[in-house]
C-alpha cells in the first residue's frame, strides 16, 4: 500500500506542477497581449495575487484535493463494501450522522469560499500598496510622505490578517465539528456492535 500510494501520489503531484507552470506562462503571455488601457484600470497588486495565491490554489486543488477525493472514494467504497458484508443493520447505524456531516460541509464550504475571496482581495491591496510605495519611493522621500505611507501600509496589512482571522475562525471550528461527528459515529459502531458481540450475535 505505502510503494503504491507513493507512485499513485506522484503521478497526481507531477502534473499539478505542471498545470501550475502551463497556467502561470499563459496568464503571463495573455497579459503581455493586452492593452495599456487594462492595466491603466487594474492594480498591479491584483495580478501579482493572481500568480501567486490562485494559481496554488488552482495546484493544490489538483494535486492534494485530487488526491483526498480519490482516498475518500476508493477506501470509502472499499470499507463500506466489507462493512455491508459484515452487518448490514451495524453499518447503518455507524453511518447513520452522515447526512449531518454532508450537511456541515455544504454550510461550511459556501461560508469558506466567501473568506477565502475576502483573503485573496485584500492580499490584491496589500500587493498593490506595497508596489505604488516602492515604485514611487523617490516621490514618498521628496515629499516627506513616509509616516503617511507606513500608516496606509499598516491599516492594508491589519486588513490582510483580520480577513485571515475569520477565516481561521471558520476552519477552526469547522474541523473539531467534523472531528467529533466522525466520533459520534464511532461510539455508534462501539456501542451497538459492543453489545452484539456480548449476546454472541456478532464475532
Amino acid at each position: 500500500m505505502v510503494i503504491i500510494r507513493f507512485f499513485w501520489r506522484l503521478c497526481i503531484f507531477l502534473p499539478s506542477r505542471k498545470i501550475e507552470l502551463r497556467m502561470r506562462e499563459d496568464m503571463f503571455s495573455h497579459l503581455t497581449g493586452l492593452s495599456f488601457s487594462y492595466f491603466n484600470t487594474t492594480k498591479t497588486g491584483d495580478l501579482m495575487a493572481l500568480f501567486i495565491n490562485d494559481i496554488n490554489a488552482v495546484r493544490m486543488t489538483t494535486g492534494l484535493a485530487v488526491t483526498g477525493l480519490t482516498d475518500a472514494i476508493f477506501m470509502g467504497s472499499l470499507s463500506l463494501a466489507f462493512m455491508l458484508h459484515t452487518n448490514v443493520k451495524l453499518t447503518l447505524i455507524t453511518v447513520a450522522p452522515l447526512p449531518l456531516i454532508l450537511l456541515v460541509m455544504f454550510k461550511f464550504g459556501g461560508l469558506i469560499q466567501s473568506r477565502f475571496k475576502d483573503v485573496q482581495e485584500s492580499f490584491g491591496d496589500l500587493s498593490s500598496n506595497a508596489q505604488e510605495a516602492f515604485s514611487g519611493i523617490r516621490v514618498v522621500k521628496g515629499f516627506v510622505q513616509e509616516e503617511k505611507e507606513l500608516r496606509h501600509f499598516y491599516d492594508q496589512s491589519t486588513r490582510y490578517v483580520d480577513k485571515n482571522i475569520k477565516l481561521v475562525r471558520i476552519w477552526g471550528f469547522f474541523f473539531p465539528l467534523m472531528t467529533f461527528l466522525a466520533s459520534v459515529s464511532i461510539a455508534l459502531l462501539l456501542y451497538y456492535g459492543g453489545k452484539q458481540v456480548v449476546i454472541a450475535r456478532l464475532s
